[in-house]
């Protein structure tokens, strides 16, 4: 739906919902928060519902729009809003993901033995400690003897 604001300039193009045109106004509070929530009503005996509705809050007050009953709209404030929330969801399982495979490398870490230990980080000064004691064999630290070092694709020295 289009309203000519003046002739001399272009139509302004109106969103036909309040929570659509909300979601466009405010992208920076949805991008944190929101959700399109069903809520059920009985009458008497009987349980209605879905009613949909969108879930924000304004300085720690909850506010609502209500959507009605499944349908486009629903359909698209919920797509408005997951394509608004993208990165803060792409965030949230990037965090969860590294706390994950910190944990796992922590059960790993305890589960192997020390000296057969191929990780790297903090265990190196447990391989030098294992190599000043004796443990393992001369391992040059550039992969060829003492003294000598690499000048281009040949070793020097």
């Amino acid at each position: 739906m289009s309203t000519p604001v003046n002739q001399n300039e272009a139509p302004v193009t109106t969103l036909p919902h309040k929570a659509l045109q909300l979601l466009v106004a405010h992208p920076r509070l949805f991008a944190q928060q929101g959700s399109v929530v069903a809520t059920w009503r009985t009458y008497g005996e009987r349980k209605l519902g879905p009613y949909w509705r969108l879930v924000y809050s304004v300085e720690g007050r909850q506010r609502t729009v209500y959507l009605g009953r499944f349908g486009t709209l629903v359909r698209q404030v919920r797509a408005r809003l997951r394509h608004v929330q993208h990165y803060r969801n792409l965030r949230r399982f990037i965090n969860r993901s590294v706390r994950e495979t910190k944990g796992s490398l922590r059960t790993a870490k305890q589960l192997a033995p020390r000296e057969q230990s191929h990780f790297r980080g903090e265990d190196a000064p447990s391989v030098r400690r294992i190599h000043r004691a004796g443990k393992i064999g001369t391992v040059p630290v550039n992969g060829y003897p003492r003294g000598v070092t690499m000048m281009g694709d040949r070793p020097v020295g």
